[in-house]
């Protein structure tokens, strides 16, 4: 090497096992998170209860907790904010911006 020329860095991110902490051997193997991951509940899943979810909501009038409450009370498990984006998702885009802004009064409301 020339005393012109800077040495190569690693790349962002990239360690050498020499570099590594003593706290990286607290993380979990990867193998380990993989197979957690491929545990987790797939969270598309709601699009295949898009009509039971409109039909709480809109013929029934829960909110979106009690149908999260509902569909876990039946196996399915989820929560409030997946259930208000597997409903907005079906709604044309005008009703979906209503919505919106609904949800933004009630928060306002409801922080004071």
């Amino acid at each position: 090497m020339s005393k012109t020329s800077k040495p190569k860095s690693k790349p962002a991110g990239k360690t050498s096992r020499q570099e590594t902490s003593s706290t990286d051997a607290a993380l979990p193997s990867p193998d380990r998170l993989l197979e957690m991951a491929y545990g987790e509940a797939d969270r598309r899943i709601l699009d295949d209860y898009a009509d039971t979810i409109r039909v709480l909501r809109d013929d029934k009038r829960f909110t979106f907790r009690e149908i999260a409450q509902w569909l876990k009370q039946k196996g399915v498990q989820t929560d409030h904010n997946s259930v208000y984006r597997a409903y907005r998702k079906h709604l044309p885009p005008e009703a979906a911006e209503k919505l919106d802004q609904e949800m933004a009064l009630n928060d306002n409301e409801q922080k004071g």
